[in-house]
């Protein structure tokens, strides 16, 4: 795999940036037109810009067996294979991903969710502080813990064993249950909102939280113990507000008996400073790598072989050569919104495909071709009106997405 080690960058702005409303039983109303349910009918899309709620365009798009189009034949709305669609309009082209399933869990409010590797179960938070257990190939809730955090659970992790699932609540807590329903262990010891959480190594016994207490604890399991807290020399106090595991080579000289696959592993970690600061987990110390550009706080971060992509407070988006220690390339999306989510889909060569959430009906798969520096943007569609998204899981080619309620996409 080549890797891109640029001396410039080119900064890419989306200055006429729209954001996209479609309304959600769009496809119903196709499917009922296709399958002669229907012989007319219709359905709106919406548009507007980024600087003014005010400036907008509403139209109602009429669906026929003839194709589908508004009053004044000014747009049209194209159906691609996969769920996908297109939007033509003043000579522009929006690309649109339709979901493919819904997990439908009554009035519950959700704020979480994972998924097990072999996609069997979804666990999910709420913001009353319950967690469900879903079984994906049945439909079916199989476990529900009422209050097992005080009010909001933020951050789910299920283990590599897809017996144990860590769950972090805004009281705090670290717990561990098994997914019948039995509570293993409870941890504290940060004490400001836990940020992120990473399982190390093959069974995750050890693992490290983030906290906007500036702190990042690495923790063994079995003990419920910290065993070692890293924070930037420099300032301390920096709120780590994201992280992401990565490889580096380390002597894995261990402090205790309880480190287990701790060595030739570094954590990148996002601060509120918009410093990306390395941490060597093996050896138990602050490395001179660090990425900084700007003073936006690093609002979510992920990993591709050799490359950091980074989401900031202001909408930025940047991409940061590791061996370089440089950054390749640059984007704005909304700036009144941080990019709050931010998940790598898909490598190859020169282009990544990143999962992107900006605010209120921005979720954006970007294709980036970081040679001939293209974005090729699709909006993802299909869920309620002015949707929040709080959190993604990913497995295999599914992305699923807790807002208010969950939405599966390929």
């Amino acid at each position: 795999m080549r890797i891109l080690n640029f001396n410039h960058y080119n900064y890419h702005e989306l200055n006429a940036m729209n954001l996209l409303t479609i309304q959600d039983s769009f496809e119903e109303v196709i499917s009922d037109i296709q399958n002669g349910r229907l012989e007319q009918d219709k359905f709106w899309v919406a548009r507007r810009s980024i600087e003014s709620e005010e400036n907008q365009d509403f139209w109602y798009i009429n669906v026929t067996k003839q194709g589908m189009k508004d009053d004044a034949n000014k747009i049209k709305f194209l159906c691609g294979k996969d769920k996908k669609y297109q939007l033509q309009v003043d000579g522009k082209i929006y690309n649109l991903q339709s979901f493919y399933r819904k997990v439908n869990l009554a009035n519950n409010r959700i704020s979480s969710v994972t998924v097990s590797s072999d996609s069997e179960r979804l666990i999910v938070g709420t913001k009353k502080g319950e967690l469900i257990i879903y079984n994906l190939r049945t439909d079916t809730v199989e476990q529900k813990i009422p209050e097992a955090h005080f009010e909001d659970i933020t951050i789910l992790k299920i283990f590599p064993s897809n017996k144990v699932v860590m769950s972090v609540g805004i009281d705090l807590k670290i717990k561990l249950w098994g997914l019948t329903g039995e509570l293993v262990r409870t941890m504290s010891n940060q004490v400001k909102e836990i940020t992120d959480i990473g399982l190390l190594g093959k069974t995750g016994r050890n693992f490290i939280s983030g906290s906007k207490d500036g702190s990042i604890d690495m923790w063994e399991c079995g003990q419920g113990q910290v065993i070692y807290s890293f924070k930037r020399i420099q300032n301390n106090n920096d709120p780590v507000n994201c992280f992401v595991l990565g490889r580096h080579e380390s002597t894995g000289s261990k402090l205790s008996e309880l480190e287990i696959e701790t060595e030739n592993q570094c954590v990148y970690v996002g601060f509120d400073s918009g410093i990306i600061q390395q941490f060597n987990i093996g050896d138990h110390c602050q490395t001179r790598v660090r990425f900084e550009d700007g003073n936006a706080g690093v609002s979510s971060i992920d990993i591709s072989e050799k490359l950091l992509v980074s989401g900031y407070n202001n909408g930025q988006l940047k991409v940061w050569d590791i061996i370089g220690e440089n950054m390749i390339f640059k984007y704005q999306l909304n700036p009144h919104f941080p990019i709050s989510t931010l998940k790598v889909l898909h490598r190859q060569d020169d282009t990544i495909t990143v999962l992107v959430y900006n605010g209120p009906e921005t979720l954006l798969k970007l294709r980036i071709d970081l040679k001939s520096e293209v974005v090729n943007q699709t909006y993802l569609i299909g869920m309620e009106e002015n949707f929040s998204v709080h959190d993604v899981a990913l497995n295999k080619d599914n992305i699923i997405i807790a807002s208010d309620q969950l939405t599966v996409y390929k």
